[in-house]
């Protein structure tokens, strides 16, 4: 630090306020460019932070370090790519930034970049090297914060410059299981277009397809159906299908069109239950009513010897014996 103890701290101020004027006059009194705050963060840091490009190319030209760290490991690349000041970015990958430094979550520029939805900045990360399938310390590649962030755009601009679509068995923190838990269904759609593979499960043995039922996500359904997806796929732990998810949680358009693309509605879980127990239970009329005229077989029994009218609601012991009534006239 200088003989001045506060320069040092003028300084900051200045670059945080984006007065380069000021960051002139105190660069002139001594300070110290590379001086770092009690969080590790230098005036380069909150400058480009803030998108102050003038300050941040005067520090630059004061021979300020472009690549020094925070408490967190972070870099004022990772600050400027985060609020997606493009300007501030080009300004110091042309001073020697490194592009695919990494804090102390292993996330890379690129990943903040997708995070927080910055497709110019992906691009000026990308033309000057950045690995575009690095991973953080989650597993999380800057695929997966598109997905997640359901944008389109740079889904596409990922893809189109060579982003690897991975399998959801072997890494659950991928694109494509994301884009399905949000319910981005234009997203999944261009993920199976691109390749990646609808039948896949998870690490845990969950189908992709149950997962979109069980989160009611109806169009990402759609969407996994139309290219391919099992409707007949149980969970490995539970032995569940879309079907059942679907018929528990009262998705009538959902399963109109499961059973419309061949779901057995007699497939049972590992339990024993079928699409029609869960819907009895739940007392899902307008499903039970699907079911029967699908083809549901009210008499299958559970493990433990239940039929779908025995474990039925209030509702839908009454709506059976209403409907029994109707049968016998």
């Amino acid at each position: 630090m200088s003989e001045d103890e506060n320069v040092e701290e003028l300084l900051y101020a200045a670059a945080l306020s984006g007065d380069v004027a000021k960051v002139r006059t105190q660069l002139s009194r001594g300070a110290y460019v590379n001086w770092q705050n009690d969080t590790e963060m230098t005036p380069m840091h909150i400058a480009s932070a803030k998108g102050h490009l003038d300050v941040v190319e005067e520090l630059l030209d004061h021979g300020a370090m472009a690549d020094m760290t925070d408490q967190i490991g972070q870099t004022p690349l990772h600050l400027a790519a985060q609020q997606g000041y493009i300007n501030v970015v080009k300004a110091l990958l042309s001073h020697g930034a490194a592009v695919d430094a990494v804090d102390e979550k292993n996330e890379a520029p690129l990943h903040l970049a997708a995070k927080y939805k910055h497709l110019p900045v992906i691009k000026e990360l990308l033309g000057h090297g950045a690995d575009i399938d690095a991973v953080d310390s989650e597993g999380r590649d800057a695929l997966y914060w598109a997905s997640h962030r359901g944008r389109v755009d740079i889904v596409k601009e990922l893809l189109a410059r060579g982003s690897t679509v991975k399998d959801a068995s072997v890494n659950e923190r991928t694109a494509l299981l994301c884009a399905v838990n949000c319910g981005h269904s234009n997203v999944v759609k261009i993920l199976l277009d691109h390749g990646a593979a609808v039948n896949s499960t998870t690490i845990d043995g969950y189908t992709l397809l149950s997962q979109a039922a069980r989160k009611g996500y109806t169009s990402v359904v759609k969407e996994l159906l139309a290219h391919g997806a099992d409707v007949n796929a149980r969970n490995e732990e539970d032995g569940n299908t879309a079907l059942i998810w679907a018929a528990e949680r009262g998705l009538v358009k959902m399963v109109k069109e499961l059973v419309a693309h061949g779901a057995d509605v007699n497939l049972a879980n590992a339990d024993g239950e079928t699409p029609l127990h869960g819907a009895s239970r739940n007392g899902r009329l307008a499903i039970i009513d699907v079911l029967l005229n699908a083809g549901a077989n009210s008499s299958l029994k559970t493990l433990k010897g239940k039929t779908a009218r025995e474990v039925s609601s209030e509702d839908a012991k009454a709506w059976f014996i209403k409907r029994q009534k109707t049968k016998d006239n």
